[in-house]
């Protein structure tokens, strides 16, 4: 739904800012329709360590 509202378009840079459950789906969804760049954003060092199995993708910033 926040992908969605965003009104990502292809190329778009996207940041997402808490990488739980809902930050990957965010994410996830984000790539899905055609973000060219997703920041993921939070001070969990674990989860941000999720993000880039989790999601399978080749271009992610993490950020703490």
């Amino acid at each position: 739904m926040a992908a969605e509202n965003a009104q990502i378009v292809a190329g778009d840079t996207v940041a997402i800012w808490g990488c739980g459950p809902v930050g990957l789906f965010s994410m996830k969804s984000a790539w899905m329709m055609g973000a060219g760049r997703v920041i993921a954003i939070d001070q969990v060092p674990e989860r941000l360590q999720n993000g880039p199995r989790t999601l399978q993708c080749g271009d992610y910033r993490l950020l703490q």
